[in-house]
């Protein structure tokens, strides 16, 4: 799934200006290679006198503003580290404009810096104005939760409307799901917008304008919160209530059984790339799928599924937390020193609410209690989710439905771009954000279900 597998916690914040007085000062960007993906960093820093702050920036995820910890200066060499987050970059100024260092987060990577920010990518898809619809941004309250959401819901500008729900994937993500550039929850909500059909988009807990600790909350959690977004549409009186849907990406489309299960008043679904075997099975498959995509194979491949395998074991077993660590501080004390401290810096992240319950997790059992209409979508290029093992498993849970569509989409990633390469770190570099093909299967099918017996 689009965020499943460990990458560096960068987190987002504006550029800053580029100043005069310091030779450190203004803003550095550079592309930091971590294996999987390729993510651009921007530190911003500012001379105060004789002292230092700044910020880190990870455009690519989109994360909010994260002060560094502390910045030093000695002659040519910056010194940067951010103990929240285990960061440290230590560098030397080769020119005016660049600086080579090192970023460590765990593991050391090379990092060189160039001055001013990343050139913006071109994302042709990303919609314009004027727009022919209306957009309003509004506030959804989860009172079971104590936490409120930052929305946009777009409709047409008609009496009554039918709305999708919006559900984002694993790993804290914005209204838009902005992914490496990528706007593809923007993208569908305009188009379905054009067809008639309205749309809520959230920022996750924590994230943007809603409110929340995210880093304590797991899948169930977050259905609550799309159960408090359907109860908001319901009240108003301009929405079509019989024809509220679910539309989740990637865990999302775990997310969006589970409400429906519950919710038989849900009036169809539409599953992206959503996981159809349990957590732990979907999550040992990614890695070896994304390894591959990588060059890994042989011996290499089968020791990292070992491995893997065994930390996965222990984290989705019954021990509480405090014994399940004891168990994987065993196991990494055994490896050699430079994977030792790779492995250790992703222990408290495998250890989170959020991960223990998204292995354990099996979506079929909720799948069997869908009533609505289901679309169901993967690409046969995904390395996140293995599409035809996954599409099979919920082909066979929905085989009581008499609506359920089930497809493969041949040449689509994860995101269900047209790839080439079809590797993660191709995300960012593909314009597409999302192939029309897709665009226009999900759009007919809503518009069909949307809009009949209305």
């Amino acid at each position: 799934m689009r965020r499943l597998i460990p990458l560096v916690l960068l987190l987002l914040c504006a550029p800053a200006r580029a100043a005069n007085d310091a030779p450190f000062e203004g803003s550095w960007w550079g592309l930091l290679d971590v294996g999987a993906v390729k993510l651009h960093v921007v530190f911003d820093l500012h001379h105060h006198g004789t002292a230092w702050s700044g910020t880190l920036a990870s455009p690519d995820q989109n994360k909010a503003n994260l002060p560094l910890g502390s910045v030093a200066v000695a002659g040519d060499t910056l010194t940067i580290e951010i103990p929240q987050l285990h960061v440290r970059f230590e560098g030397k100024r080769v020119d005016a404009d660049h600086i080579r260092g090192t970023f460590t987060q765990g593991a050391p990577f090379p990092l060189t810096l160039q001055r001013g920010t990343p050139p913006s990518a071109r994302r042709p898809q990303e919609p314009k104005p004027p727009f022919p619809y209306a957009s309003e941004d509004v506030t959804v309250e989860n009172r079971a939760a104590k936490l409120t959401l930052g929305c946009t819901l777009t409709h047409p500008h008609a009496p009554r409307f039918p709305v999708v729900v919006f559900i984002t994937g694993s790993g804290q993500q914005d209204r838009d799901e902005t992914l490496f550039g990528h706007k593809p929850f923007w993208v569908l909500a305009d188009a379905l917008a054009r067809k008639g059909i309205g749309g809520l988009r959230c920022d996750d807990r924590g994230m943007g304008k809603s409110t929340g600790d995210f880093r304590a909350s797991t899948t169930l959690d977050f259905a609550g919160d799309v159960a408090a977004e359907l109860a908001w549409l319901r009240a108003r009186p301009d929405v079509d209530a019989r024809h509220l849907g679910l539309l989740g990406h990637s865990e999302g489309g775990l997310i969006a059984p589970i409400v429906a299960a519950r919710d038989h008043d849900v009036a169809f679904l539409v599953l992206l790339a959503g996981p159809g075997l349990r957590g732990d099975e979907i999550l040992l498959k990614q890695q070896a799928m994304v390894a591959r995509s990588e060059g890994m194979s042989g011996a290499a491949l089968d020791e990292s599924q070992a491995l893997e395998r065994k930390l996965i074991t222990i984290v989705a077993g019954p021990d509480d937390a405090a014994t399940a660590r004891k168990k994987l501080d065993a196991i990494v004390a055994k490896r050699p020193p430079a994977a030792r401290a790779n492995l250790a810096s992703q222990l408290d992240a495998m250890l989170s609410p959020w991960y223990r319950e998204f292995l354990r997790t099996d979506p079929r059992p909720y799948l069997r209690e869908v009533t609505a209409p289901v679309l169901a979508l993967n690409g046969s290029r995904d390395v996140h989710v293995p599409s035809a093992e996954s599409l099979a498993a919920i082909r066979a849970a929905l085989a009581g439905n008499h609506d359920a569509t089930v497809e493969e989409l041949p040449g689509l990633n994860h995101l269900f771009q047209t790839c080439k390469r079809c590797t993660v770190d191709e995300y960012g570099d593909l314009e597409e954000t999302m192939s029309p093909q897709a665009i226009t299967r999900v759009t007919d099918w809503v518009q069909k279900h949307a809009l009949t017996n209305r």
